[in-house]
């Protein structure tokens, strides 16, 4: 089938290996972009509602929290793009039994990290908290976020098998289904969100629970999905294992790809360490701006994956000349997006900072982080773009230095 020039095969998966490359790179980011807004959202939720009913203490202990889950959930992500780069690369050399053996390896090394990132989360929330200077001397600030980082680590058995069942089917070419099911536990997080602050008055726990129940939710809806797939990606209990020959392909893309995703975290947590010191107000601002801010990271990323997952399947498939193009390809989307958004998103700063607080001082405090940091978001869209495509060949520990 074709639409717009874009080959699909009858299951609505892209062919990335045929047809024109900026469309096609285009239409298989939009559902990412949206998925990644979704994502975004999903975390807004919890600092919207938690904002707005339940004071600006409880907003600046959730909001505190961020940049310590994403430095453990970094590394382990990371993995994800292993995974899809490994796939796609056997798709589109239409080696089925490599596929999967890849699939079947996915899954099982999702639990593992899954649980593993969950005991660390448990054990590592109030000590690495307390050296952040989490709440400033604010006693309840810490309290409640050393509450809501234990119950969210409950969470990421849930979230690590969702990304790395997605990226299988992303690899394949599909981005819409992710899409759906993370649309069905968005909403369902929005809902228990209200539900559980509003209605029962569980603060900070209510958003926590939330989220990883819509976490659960998602995770679900993906495997199902793999398991109804009739092609060389469907999934089977009975044929989990792991092929150390597929596991050590995808460690030797996803373990550099994760250590230079947690540097960047390390980086924001000593960078958070120094916010904490200011007064609440200050720290509910800076962490509204970083709510906005990673609705243009959604879109970066998206740019980086469908590099990355165009690259790789047309390397499998020995297309040289078309692999060049997704590259030059990807950089002009890089720059057309950067001239669309960013200058909305400073237009609108205060309207959208307002979403999270109705508090003027914490208001400008985040539209003053919202200008500093937007000159830089084309440099990282370039960096993206080219990360991606040399991840896509193969070389991951390049991209880390």
């Amino acid at each position: 089938m074709d639409i717009g020039g874009i080959a699909l095969k009858r299951s609505g998966k892209q062919d990335l290996c045929q047809g024109p490359i900026l469309s096609g790179m285009f239409f298989y980011a939009l559902p990412l972009i949206a998925t990644g807004v979704l994502q975004t959202l999903y975390n807004s939720a919890d600092t919207a509602v938690i904002g707005r009913f339940a004071g600006d203490i409880s907003l600046a202990a959730v909001t505190s929290t961020s940049h310590f889950i994403n430095l453990l959930v970094n590394l382990f992500m990371g993995l994800s793009t292993g995974i899809l780069t490994v796939v796609a690369k056997h798709i589109g050399a239409k080696h089925s039994d490599a596929v999967r053996k890849s699939v079947h390896t996915a899954v099982p090394l999702a639990l593992i990290c899954g649980i593993f990132l969950l005991v660390a989360g448990l054990i590592s929330s109030k000590p690495v908290l307390v050296l952040m200077n989490t709440g400033g001397g604010n006693a309840e600030v810490l309290n409640k976020a050393v509450l809501y980082t234990r119950i969210y680590f409950l969470g990421t058995p849930a979230f690590l098998l969702y990304n790395f069942c997605a990226s299988i089917l992303r690899a394949a070419g599909d981005t819409k289904r992710p899409l759906v099911y993370l649309t069905i536990s968005g909403v369902l997080n929005v809902l228990l969100n209200l539900l559980f602050v509003i209605v029962f008055h569980m603060d900070v726990a209510g958003v926590a629970l939330a989220t990883i129940i819509s976490q659960y939710v998602s995770a679900v809806l993906v495997v199902l999905r793999l398991q109804k797939e009739t092609g060389d990606i469907h999934f089977s209990f009975a044929a989990m294992r792991i092929d150390r020959r597929q596991m050590s392909e995808m460690l030797r893309i996803g373990v550099p790809s994760g250590i230079q995703s947690s540097m960047f975290s390390i980086a924001n947590v000593v960078i958070r360490s120094t916010v904490n010191t200011f007064d609440y107000l200050y720290v509910a601002g800076v962490g509204a701006a970083n709510q906005i801010e990673n609705l243009m990271y959604t879109i970066l990323t998206a740019l980086y994956t469908a590099t990355l997952a165009f690259t790789s399947q047309n390397f499998g498939a020995k297309n040289v000349d078309r692999i060049r193009k997704v590259l030059w390809r990807g950089h002009l989307l890089n720059i057309l997006s950067y001239l669309v958004i960013v200058p909305l998103l400073l237009i609108f700063s205060r309207q959208l900072l307002g979403l999270f607080t109705t508090n003027p001082v914490s208001i400008e405090a985040g539209r003053t982080v919202m200008i500093l940091l937007m000159g830089s978001v084309f440099i990282d869209g370039a960096m993206n773009v080219q990360v991606g495509h040399l991840r896509g060949l193969g070389y991951s520990f390049v991209p880390l230095i």
